[in-house]
Parts: structure tokens; sequence; C-alpha cells
């Protein structure tokens, strides 16, 4: 069958194939940084972060294989357990919660108004905010003393709670935080 499939084909002319060799290697150069940059920041460091955790290691001393050991210490540590119920019980608060509010602002700002393209700005701008600039302004808005959610708690006559300071209250108070760049997703939900 192959023989006749070979007999069948019919020849491309050099010209032709000097065409689809330039666009493969113009696609290979655009495709090129992102590879690169996934090779030496991203898949890199994982690897060697697997290669690490099987060993034990304090920068001090020359490193010494102990294989799943730092695992099963990982496993009978009470603190893991309790940082993977606080991850889970964040998980299942924030995303449904930034999933649900992302849906209603996209609904709410998919409208033919005049305004709309200004509303969608103001709902998306926050989340082009850097990371450390976001959580001075939330660090100061969430103060127990002086922080700007409390303050108009105290207006209600609602004393605020200490948010980030209360084993209580600071998940709840990451969530709310969470809630901030919401704009991403919304944006997804739009196109």
């Amino acid at each position: 069958m192959e023989l006749a499939n070979a007999k069948t084909r019919l020849p491309v002319s050099p010209r032709i194939k000097g065409k689809l060799w330039r666009r493969n290697i113009e696609g290979y150069l655009f495709v090129g940084p992102w590879l690169l940059g996934f090779l030496l920041w991203q898949l890199g460091p994982i690897i060697a972060s697997a290669w690490l955790s099987l060993n034990q290691w304090d920068m001090l001393t020359p490193m010494k294989f102990v294989g799943a050991g730092n695992y099963v210490e990982m496993v009978h540590d009470p603190l893991f357990w309790k940082s993977l119920t606080v991850t889970v019980s964040y998980i299942v608060m924030a995303v449904p919660l930034q999933l649900v509010l992302a849906l209603l602002l996209a609904v709410l700002v998919n409208t033919k108004l005049r305004a709309m393209y200004f509303f969608r700005s103001v709902f998306f701008l926050p989340s082009l905010t850097a990371g450390v600039a976001v959580a001075v302004l939330w660090r100061w808005m969430l103060n127990p003393e002086y922080g700007l959610v409390n303050y108009l708690l105290s207006l209600v006559g609602v004393p605020g709670p200490l948010w980030l300071q209360s084993e209580a209250w600071a998940l709840p108070a990451l969530v709310l935080m969470s809630l901030w760049g919401v704009g991403t997703t919304m944006l997804i939900y739009l196109a």
C-alpha cells in the first residue's frame, strides 16, 4: 500500500519546499523564547525542587540523599495536616466566590450602555496592580486600629475584628483580599 501512495504522490517543487521550511523556522523562532523561558524558569526549578526534596541539605554541609524520608517526616508532622486543612478551606471558600462574582460582573458589564467600557476598565484595573502594592493596601484597609474597613463598620455600630491578627478572621480576610483580582476572570467570561 505504501508503494501505491509513493507512486501517486506529486513531486514538490524546491521553491515550495523552501517556503515550507521558512514557515517552520519562523514558527520555531516565535515559540523559541517561550520554550526557553519555560525550560529555564519553570521546568528547571520544578526538577531542581524535586531533587532537593529527596535530599537532606542545610547549605552548609554536603547534600545527603534520603529518598522519601522527607515525605515520611512531613506526613507525620501535625502542622502539615493543619496547613492542608487551611488550604482546602481557602479553596472551598475563595474559588466559588471568585467565579460567581466574576460571572455577575461580566453579566453586569455586558450591556450596551455608553459607560460600560469605563466600568469594564474599573473592574479590570485592580488585577494589574503589583502584588506588593495590593498587600500594603489591604494591610492598611484591614488594620484594626485605623483601617478603612473597621472605620466603616464603626459607623454602623459594629466593632471591627482583628482581621489579620486573629486566627478566626485571618482566613476570611485572605478570601476577601483574593476578590481583588476578580477582573481577569470577568474579562475571560466576557470573551
